[in-house]
């Protein structure tokens, strides 16, 4: 498990790091910075709850399509290969699109 700890502006830099990736993605120990805030840090809950709501609303701006479209191209696609590739980019917009309604 990850060690998140320090002062509040420790924190909220180890945050920010994990939301502002170089390569644009969100990486997977947020979920336990988030968990580690809800328990020991509850008033820097908000401020880091809407960076990362924001941050998964540019990802999710970033995609060449929609959920509602993936679903769509899924049905379209024969190649299995290809259906999965649609099938895991869903997945990213599904797990963004709930950041963003857990961090509203």
């Amino acid at each position: 498990m990850a060690q998140v700890g320090g002062t509040s502006s420790d924190v909220t830099m180890q945050v920010q790091e994990l939301i502002a990736r170089a390569d644009g993605k969100v990486d997977v120990r947020l979920a336990v910075v988030l968990q580690y805030l809800n328990v020991r840090l509850p008033s820097l809950r908000m401020s880091l709850g809407a960076a990362v709501c924001e941050r998964s609303k540019q990802l999710l701006a970033n995609f060449p399509t929609s959920a509602m479209e993936d679903q769509q191209l899924l049905s379209s696609y024969p190649d299995p290969h290809m259906q999965l590739c649609i099938q895991y980019r869903l997945a990213k917009k599904v797990c963004l699109q709930q950041l963003i309604q857990i961090t509203k």
